[in-house]
This record gives structure tokens, C-alpha cells and sequence, in this order.
């Protein structure tokens, strides 16, 4: 194992992790190292509910998932941790999180099933002069804590 290769592909991955060529550079670094990798959030399309807009909803609402990411980097389940008080904007977390795409866990280059820890969060930001909630905001947030 040359250290060398081993910190430029770690240096690849904090600079670029999700571009076109992370999961390759991530199963290089992983069989370089010999090291395991927890599975990462590579594409997740998040929507603010329509039915949870308005002034009951707008404060920060998060979701906590624990989602099993199989070897092809698809969800195969996805259960609550933690719901946000909110019905909808729970089943929009665990339908988003079903359909994302992920970078698979690693072990020694190997793609493997593992869980991995998901924080949604649904935050919609309104201007105080705003007539109606089709004048907010949304910034909806996902990432992959991977699991301790």
C-alpha cells in the first residue's frame, strides 16, 4: 500500500464527495486503506408537503431515519428513529429517503449492505410581510450521518 495514493484518494473524496467518479475513488480508497466505508447520501430529492404549509408548520421539523442501503446503492428499508410531529412531512422523509440513490458502505473495496443513519429536515422560511405561504421559502436539508 503506497501512503501516497492512499491520501490523495482521501483528499478526492473530502473535495469531491458526491461527483461523478465518488464511488469509484471511495472502493479505490477503501481497498487501498483496508478500511471500511459507512454508505453516503448520493442523490435525495426532498419536497415541503403542501398540506404542511402554513403558521402551524413553519417551525424547523426533523425526521431521523435508519435506512438499510443495500450493495447497488438502493434503499431496501427505511425506518423512523425519530418522527417530526407532523404525519406528512414524516411519510415525504421515508418516501424520499426510499427513492434517494447512495454511495454503498465499503469493506476492503467491496460494496456491502449496511444501515446508516439519515437526518431529514424540512425548514420553510417566510418573509414577515408574506400575504400567504405561496411566499416562503423552502430549504430542505438530508445527510447521511452514518451510523455511530
Amino acid at each position: 500500500m503506497d501512503s501516497d495514493n492512499v491520501e490523495d484518494f482521501r483528499a478526492f473524496l473530502k473535495a469531491f464527495p458526491k461527483g461523478e467518479f465518488a464511488n469509484e475513488a471511495r472502493r479505490k480508497y477503501s481497498l487501498l486503506a483496508h478500511d471500511k466505508l459507512p454508505p453516503r447520501v448520493q442523490q435525495l430529492e426532498l419536497h415541503y408537503p403542501m398540506t404542511a404549509r402554513g403558521d402551524a408548520f413553519r417551525a424547523r421539523r426533523w425526521v431521523i431515519l435508519d435506512v438499510i442501503v443495500k450493495p447497488d446503492g438502493k434503499a431496501e428499508n427505511a425506518t423512523f428513529i425519530r418522527r417530526s410531529g407532523v404525519d406528512v412531512m414524516d411519510d415525504a422523509a421515508r418516501a424520499a429517503a426510499r427513492r434517494a440513490t447512495y454511495l454503498p458502505a465499503l469493506d476492503n473495496g467491496v460494496a456491502v449492505q449496511e444501515h446508516m443513519r439519515l437526518t431529514v429536515e424540512f425548514n420553510q422560511v417566510c418573509s414577515p410581510a408574506a400575504a400567504g405561504v405561496n411566499d416562503c421559502f423552502d430549504f430542505n436539508n438530508a445527510h447521511g450521518l452514518g451510523r455511530p
